[in-house]
């Protein structure tokens, strides 16, 4: 199908879909997907000097109260490399690496750290995760006392982003993605918003199997995540890098119908369990190519991370797919990829 056809026969597409009595999948949600104009594969390369922008980005997100020029450091042995700032009395942090990588935290957060980042945070009462590109639950949960609901964390997060690529510059488009509510025994909530960046009008999927038993090996970092304690503020920002455009691979005159993509994850599954499924999207999975040489000053430790890590310069290829979602929770996600060309299937489930 080509995209013109699939743009004008999207809503239809949906509805079959949505009716359509499946052997092992039964979608529960009503959900959306974005078609581009045009489709490929393409290779996108890391970018460099993202630190330029520390003078506009630290005058926006540090307050003029706290700021001193004493607590800035540059680091030259990890990666990224860029400025970084902290005060040690209230906890805030703003950092920026040249791949363009952003960190933000408002100030120390004693329930986020015991909640999300302890090494018990997945024995937690409650974890609950939406797919925001589907009809979700809107649900409801106290922070700090006030309710929020799911999506009011979601426009929270998306307003934050918004005003950083604005300030910043950032070349690609986030959108809010995920969102998981973490809860401790005592109903401590922080909900998290993980979110996409975009390629060609569609999002990046980067979410591998943990098991490593996919036919390729996806480039594993979500492009930004924030956190939530408190009702309409951010209190942390991390983005993990940004691209830019280095080459096409070639472009493709039609895919794979969504309702097809269904059908052949749905015959894959036949010896397996039934699965709800949240929703589905027209997605890019990247892969990084091979390795460029480092600098020969940088540190060994540097060296060894960077074999896996992502650094300026760094290529990675895009490869469209339907990606059909089934479970979102981070490190517990179960969804099916059909490459949109081939209709060859991956099953990535991580609860295994």
């Amino acid at each position: 199908m080509s995209m013109d056809d699939l743009a004008h026969h999207k809503q239809q597409d949906m509805k079959e879909i949505m009716s359509y009595d499946y052997k092992n999948l039964h979608f529960v949600n009503n959900f959306s997907f974005d078609v581009p104009e045009e489709i490929g594969k393409y290779q996108i390369v890391c970018m460099d000097n993202f630190q330029d922008k520390w003078d506009v980005l630290s005058s926006r997100y540090i307050p003029e109260e706290i700021y001193d020029e004493n607590k800035v450091t540059i680091d030259e042995r990890y990666l990224p490399v860029g400025p970084d700032f902290y005060d040690e009395k209230s906890g805030a942090e703003l950092g920026t690496g040249n791949i363009g990588f952003f960190r933000y935290v408002q100030k120390k957060s004693e329930m986020i750290d015991s909640i999300i980042f302890n090494e018990e945070s997945f024995h937690f009462r409650d974890i609950k995760s939406y797919l925001l590109s589907s009809d979700y639950s809107d649900d409801v949960y106290k922070l700090k006392g006030e309710n929020v609901l799911i999506s009011e964390a979601a426009e929270t997060a998306f307003e934050f982003a918004s005003e950083f690529t604005k300030v910043s510059e950032y070349p690609q488009k986030l959108m809010p993605s995920v969102a998981t509510v973490y809860q401790d025994e005592s109903e401590n909530t922080v909900m998290e918003v993980r979110f996409s960046s975009s390629y060609m009008g569609l999002p990046i999927c980067a979410t591998p199997s943990r098991l490593k038993d996919t036919g390729f090996d996806m480039y594993s970092f979500s492009s930004a995540v924030s956190y939530l304690e408190e009702k309409g503020k951010i209190n942390s920002f991390t983005v993990q890098y940004a691209f830019e455009d280095h080459e096409t691979v070639e472009t493709y005159d039609g895919i794979v119908t969504p309702k097809c993509a269904v059908r052949l994850l749905d015959n894959m599954l036949s010896e397996y369990a039934e699965y709800d499924v949240l929703g589905m999207e027209l997605v890019y999975c990247p892969v990084m190519m091979g390795k460029d040489d480092l600098n020969a000053n940088q540190a060994e430790d540097a060296l060894l991370e960077a074999e896996n890590a992502m650094y300026a310069g760094r290529i990675l290829e895009l490869t469209p797919y339907w990606a059909i979602y089934i479970d979102v929770t981070w490190g517990k996600e179960i969804y099916g990829l059909v490459d949109c060309v081939t209709g060859e299937l991956e099953f990535v489930n991580n609860q295994r």
